[in-house]
């Protein structure tokens, strides 16, 4: 199996009706996400550790939202449902930028502008938002592959002993992990029209992660 099946919810088994809504409409915009350089360098074990802070920013900021947000309402919200305690992400990613941070990395540049305005309009919005399911599905799909984005990551920085901890994801459970989530996303009650609204939180927020990453500000090759 390739990289691309295991990082890619396109290509992993999606059975039910509205996940493969998402696979489906959503395939070219996770594609041109892979294209960006900040992407290809973990993929190429070139990463640096300002540009995976820069990146860790940016996804932090997402998760952070959705978090927030399905914390905000009752327990069985729809969001609620998705994004259970086991799934809270953010703390691994505020745990390795601490260690960056402390070891004197300072981000590569970035435009953020996009990553914030949506976090803010997930927040806004609550934990009943079809559009903050799909982001959900985005940010629940980047765990996949986790075990061979964390090697490739500590191939690109042997220098960072702990930063990994984001691309570690699931570890052995990521599977396990995806399938479940995908199972309760199928159970999710969805009113006319919103099946659509979830398939343009999905674009939209893999519209702002291939703005922000694609302005990451690569650093000049060796020569």
């Amino acid at each position: 199996m390739d990289l691309e099946s295991l990082s890619n919810p396109e290509t992993s088994s999606v059975p039910s009706s509205l996940a493969r809504a998402l696979r489906e409409q959503t395939r070219a915009d996770h594609a041109r996400i892979e294209q960006v350089p900040a992407h290809s360098a973990l993929l190429e074990a070139r990463l640096t550790p300002s540009v995976y802070l820069a990146q860790l920013y940016l996804y932090r900021t997402l998760l952070l939202a959705l978090e927030s947000a399905a914390c905000t309402g009752p327990p069985f919200g729809r969001l609620s449902r998705l994004l259970t305690r086991d799934r809270r992400r953010a703390q691994l990613a505020d745990q390795d930028t601490s260690e960056l941070e402390s070891l004197g990395v300072f981000p590569a540049p970035c435009v953020r502008e996009p990553i914030l305005s949506l976090a803010a309009r997930i927040r806004a919005a609550g934990p009943d938002d079809p559009e903050s399911i799909g982001a959900a599905y985005v940010m629940e799909g980047a765990s996949l592959g986790a075990r061979i984005q964390e090697r490739l990551a500590r191939q690109s920085m042997p220098q960072l002993q702990l930063a990994h901890r984001f691309f570690a994801g699931y570890g052995n459970d990521t599977g396990r992990m995806w399938r479940s989530f995908i199972e309760r996303l199928d159970e999710l009650p969805l009113r006319e029209g919103e099946c659509e609204a979830v398939v343009r939180g999905a674009r939209s927020t893999f519209g702002a992660l291939h703005t922000s990453f694609a302005s990451i500000e690569m650093p000049s090759p060796v020569r």
